[in-house]
């Protein structure tokens, strides 16, 4: 199958390796936003922490607050450009690694664990319908947990859940192959 080409499956004697880069259009909206936060920051920010106007200032508190989410825009923006996921699978070990930029979804699990591994519609935007794919594991504790996020395309993201299917030797669960439902 031709994956797109911010998506790769490698697959070696003894381990499988998938790739996808995090660029996507939405970055680009988060440099735009992230430009005009900045521009907000350097010019109206500091006229609030002035001697006349004290942080007991209402405002000095939203903007401080504000900033901090100028801070996730711009750190969202830059891991945009810069990150990917990495997934290796052998058998013992599922490890999935966001990088280089640090990321809180890292995750490393026992491969024997692994009960299914799901392949679910997530609707990004209901004005026009657009959806997206997401793959998820889980656990034969009953566990979840999701390491693949954004596919455009359905049958890209069946792909890799098939290759991965396949190489940890993993039954096919008994709901559909694509789920409707969110995971978390």
């Amino acid at each position: 199958m031709d994956l797109p080409k911010d998506i790769t499956v490698e697959q070696h004697e003894r381990e499988l390796l998938i790739t996808k880069k995090w660029f996507s259009p939405e970055t680009l909206y988060f440099i735009i936003y992230s430009i005009l936060l900045i521009i907000y920051i350097i010019w109206f920010l500091p006229s609030l922490f002035s001697k006349s106007a004290g942080m007991n200032n209402p405002m000095s508190i939203i903007s401080i607050v504000f900033t901090l989410v100028c801070v996730f825009f711009i750190y969202r923006a830059i891991t945009g450009f810069v990150n990917k996921t990495v997934v290796k699978i052998n058998k013992e070990q599922f490890s999935v690694i966001h990088g280089p930029l640090p990321c809180f979804l890292n995750n490393n699990i026992n491969s024997q664990e692994i009960k299914y591994i799901y392949c679910f519609a997530r609707m990004i935007n209901r004005t026009f319908k657009t959806t997206v794919y997401d793959l998820g594991f889980t656990l034969k504790d009953g566990r979840r947990g999701l390491f693949l996020f954004g596919f455009k395309e359905k049958d890209h993201a069946l792909y890799v859940k098939k290759q991965i299917k396949n190489f940890l030797d993993i039954e096919e669960m008994e709901e559909d192959s694509i789920t409707q439902f969110p995971f978390l």
